[in-house]
């Protein structure tokens, strides 16, 4: 968090990504860099997964490239964010649902791809449990998406 504001003098977009945010969370600003570098300075939560920032600000995203600096979109989100230990049990952000579906389907690929005849029985029995618990959590994140 502390990095990407000791480095909002580097934040920039394309003209392509100034428009994408515009559109996304109609943005009405001549100058989406400024009032990105704005939302960030008073963002309720920033967190960094992977190569992007997400700087959370009262019901929009915004994504940042952790190398480059550059925005990459912003979206408005349907569930406000909540601060590390005050969010209610069970509640997510649609960027956590969305994180966590891409995981955990990436990780059922491998597991159903993994050669069964080189395991011994105890490791087969372990690697089917681990497919069917994927299936579930991946059932139940797909309910929680498509709530209203």
């Amino acid at each position: 968090m502390q990095e990407l504001l000791e480095n909002l003098d580097k934040i920039h977009t394309t003209v392509l990504g100034a428009e994408r945010v515009k559109k996304n969370i109609a943005l009405e600003v001549d100058d989406v860099v400024d009032w990105c570098k704005v939302q960030i300075e008073g963002a309720d939560q920033i967190t960094r997964n992977g190569k992007n920032w997400y700087v959370f600000k009262d019901n929009s995203t915004i994504t940042v490239n952790a190398h480059s600096y550059t925005i990459i979109t912003a979206h408005k989100n349907k569930k406000q964010p909540y601060k590390t230990g005050s969010r209610p049990k069970g509640e997510f952000t649609e960027h956590e649902l969305d994180e966590a579906h891409r995981s955990l389907l990436s990780t059922l690929h491998k597991c159903e791809n993994i050669d069964i005849s080189k395991l011994g029985k105890s490791q087969q029995t372990l690697l089917e449990r681990r497919i069917a618990a994927l299936k579930v959590a991946l059932i139940l994140i797909e309910k929680e998406q498509r709530k209203p």
